[in-house]
């Protein structure tokens, strides 16, 4: 096995998936609780072999291994048997009818790692536009005296680079959230919801995707200095390529997104009837991104129903991958366009309502304008709402220009987490010879 986190130095024990075979019946894959390495100086146990990943582009502060076993044996209470049990005498006792949804009912308390990863990497996003951001506010350039007396923020080009990242993150950070509140439930037993994978399983791809969309840009619109080690935006593109595979490649995940919103059926399409003049209001927005998921989910549905059993296969893996993909993102979305909404909502100060709803906005815009062809081959908009699209676009960004450091300080990131060069007090640093590398803080 590859890729276990803590497994190369220092794990002395791990949960190992087996198949589990007893008096020659297959009862499936189960997990087992099964020690490693000696508790005197580490030593792996002679079973086992343990390797180094290795180096790798980013994260090498976490401990990788690769785990090999020959010949392992446990006794028989190492099997975690919260829902499966084997008395003495090897009966096998199951609240779980079938072997294979036994593993799927343990795999499902891997949702915790996927919210986990997505907390990570939604504040290194947040670490990386504070970065980002705080250098564009104090770096001058060329303005219209032709001296470099204007901070680069005031250019149009870095405002629109960096501030619909800015409403993304947000919006995404509101969705986020509302997942940890259910998943917190759930595994409290406090509450259960049928939705919990689906959520755990599309949260994460879309906010590690974000991160490292976010991470580059943010890069590329500090220059040179972005691309410094000592700047740390680097650090942060390596680590969202980590989120994004690590816990369930972000695909895999969306393919279970897209098979989870299958089992509930068919979706309602909602008559869109909106956005032909004017600017788009929220409700206009939210509509546009809840059509499109139900008529992508709808799609899918037609194409696999008159499929036989063993033609499945093919069309969901090698025929409709675009679409399934399509699926689950429109609906990963929509889930965070409404859940958006419902914080905005929830808030009692009028101020704050107006940011958010300006950020709730440009989110879904984006969300949009990325999809613009679909529309207008679905005959949804036309080239008058996409201009307009535009021109919301920038409304909403020029809207949001004021309220960019308190947005900013709303994030309540440590000033231990974003200590850079570029974050702080940029010149002074480079008034002395440093090679590129922070000597004093």
């Amino acid at each position: 096995k590859y890729w276990i986190t803590n497994g190369a130095c220092h794990s002395q024990w791990a949960v190992v998936f087996a198949r589990m075979l007893v008096r020659g019946e297959d009862h499936g894959v189960h997990a087992f609780l099964c020690r490693i390495r000696q508790d005197k100086g580490l030593v792996p146990l002679p079973e086992v072999t343990i390797e180094d990943m290795g180096h790798k582009m980013g994260c090498n502060g976490v401990d990788n291994g690769i785990l090999t076993f020959n010949g392992l044996r446990v006794p028989r209470e190492a099997l975690l048997d919260a829902f499966t049990q084997v008395d003495a005498r090897g009966n096998v006792v199951s609240s779980i009818k079938k072997p294979r949804d036994r593993f799927l009912k343990v795999a499902d308390q891997l949702l915790s790692g996927r919210v986990c990863i997505a907390s990570m990497s939604l504040t290194a996003t947040k670490c990386a536009l504070l970065i980002a951001i705080r250098y564009s506010l104090t770096r001058l350039a060329v303005g219209k005296t032709g001296q470099s007396d204007t901070p680069i923020f005031d250019y149009q080009l870095q405002q629109k680079a960096l501030l619909p990242l800015l409403a993304r993150t947000y919006c995404l950070g509101f969705a986020h959230n509302h997942v940890k509140e259910k998943l917190a439930l759930q595994m409290t037993g406090k509450s259960m919801s049928s939705d919990i994978v689906k959520l755990c399983c599309v949260i994460k791809p879309l906010i590690s995707w974000n991160c490292e969309n976010t991470a580059t840009i943010c890069r590329e619109r500090c220059g040179g200095q972005g691309y410094l080690s000592c700047n740390r935006l680097g650090q942060i593109i390596g680590f969202s390529h980590a989120a994004i595979t690590a816990e369930g490649d972000n695909r895999v995940l969306m393919q279970k997104v897209a098979k989870e919103l299958l089992a509930e059926g068919p979706a309602s399409e909602i008559d869109y009837d909106g956005g032909s003049s004017g600017s788009f209001s929220m409700k206009n927005l939210e509509d546009l991104l809840n059509l499109r998921y139900a008529r992508q989910h709808n799609a899918l549905i037609g194409k696999l129903a008159v499929l036989k059993p063993s033609e499945v296969y093919d069309v969901w893996m090698k025929k409709e991958s675009d679409l399934v993909q399509a699926t689950a993102e429109s609906y990963g979305e929509y889930f965070v366009m409404h859940q958006a909404i419902e914080s905005l909502e929830a808030l009692s100060i009028f101020a704050a309502k107006d940011v958010v709803s300006e950020l709730a906005s440009l989110y879904a815009l984006q969300c949009v304008e990325a999809n613009l062809a679909w529309y207008m081959c679905e005959g949804i908009l036309d080239s008058r709402a996409a201009e307009q699209i535009k021109r919301d676009t920038d409304r909403c960004i020029m809207n949001l220009v004021p309220h960019v450091p308190a947005l900013l300080n709303a994030f309540e990131i440590p000033e231990s987490l974003i200590k850079t060069p570029i974050a702080e007090n940029w010149v002074e640093f480079n008034e002395h010879e440093n090679n590129g590398e922070v000597l004093r803080m």
